[in-house]
């Protein structure tokens, strides 16, 4: 399973387990179920600048 664009904040809610929409509670039941499961998440122009 392929989730693309994750934002930050969807990344981080999948990373503490909060599932509380669709887009976070497919890919979680996913990952129990032992369905690889591939993240990119998606940095907007000002947050690629503010790594600089």
């Amino acid at each position: 399973m392929l989730v693309v664009p994750m934002s930050c904040t969807t990344l981080n809610k999948w990373g503490a387990g909060i599932s509380d929409t669709v887009a976070i509670g497919i890919p979680s039941e996913a990952v129990h179920m032992v369905v690889p499961v591939a993240a990119m998440p998606y940095f907007n122009q000002a947050q690629v600048l503010s790594q600089r």
